[in-house]
């Protein structure tokens, strides 16, 4: 990864190991920045 240029999207539950891994842990160890949103991407709002 390049943090400077490189987006990664996960959509995991942050509730399950997987988004913790992949949502919280990953992109800290690889330099990258985290961004939180809330609600689903199919949220009719």
């Amino acid at each position: 990864m390049r943090p400077e240029s490189d987006v990664y999207w996960c959509a995991a539950d942050i509730d399950w190991v997987t988004g913790r891994s992949y949502i919280a842990y990953a992109p800290l160890i690889n330099g990258a920045s985290i961004v939180m949103y809330e609600g689903t991407p199919d949220t009719p709002h």
